[in-house]
């Protein structure tokens, strides 16, 4: 009687250990075969800002934001100081707006477009300081 209960508690250990192996093998292969399927793409530029001229003292530039699948966003206006002109949040699939702003007060203003959902955020700095030339710079 006590030997075939030791060769069942044997028999027992064998089993257990063969099976908690093979859960840790196929644990192994289903964490390295869903970290190989995960890719990152860098995000594509959806947004772009114009400089439109100026007339009267003020500056005219152009946002537009390609916003396919309506997820909403905010754009910031900040002047070259880091003060905070303007920001509105927006859910517009295509978004088009033309921002006018004092040209004698502002050296550089920058854009800053950013999705609530994903979190992208996309830069633009406008520098003014050159009357003849408007530079515009993506930053991000």
């Amino acid at each position: 009687m006590k030997k075939q209960f030791f060769r069942v508690a044997v028999v027992r250990r064998i089993i257990n250990r063969c099976v908690v192996t093979g859960v840790i093998v196929v644990a192994g292969f289903t964490l390295h075969a869903q970290t190989s399927q995960v890719k990152q793409e860098s995000p594509s530029p959806t947004a772009s800002v114009k400089y439109m001229g100026s007339r009267q003292d003020m500056l005219s530039v152009a946002v537009q934001y390609n916003n396919a699948q309506g997820q909403p966003f905010t754009i910031t206006v900040r002047d070259q100081d880091g003060y905070q002109l303007f920001e509105g949040n927006f859910t517009e699939k295509k978004f088009n707006k033309t921002f006018q702003m004092p040209r004698p007060d502002l050296s550089k203003i920058v854009f800053i477009i950013r999705n609530a959902r994903t979190h992208e955020v996309q830069s633009f700095e406008v520098n003014t300081k050159k009357a003849e030339e408007m530079v515009v710079q993506r930053n991000g």
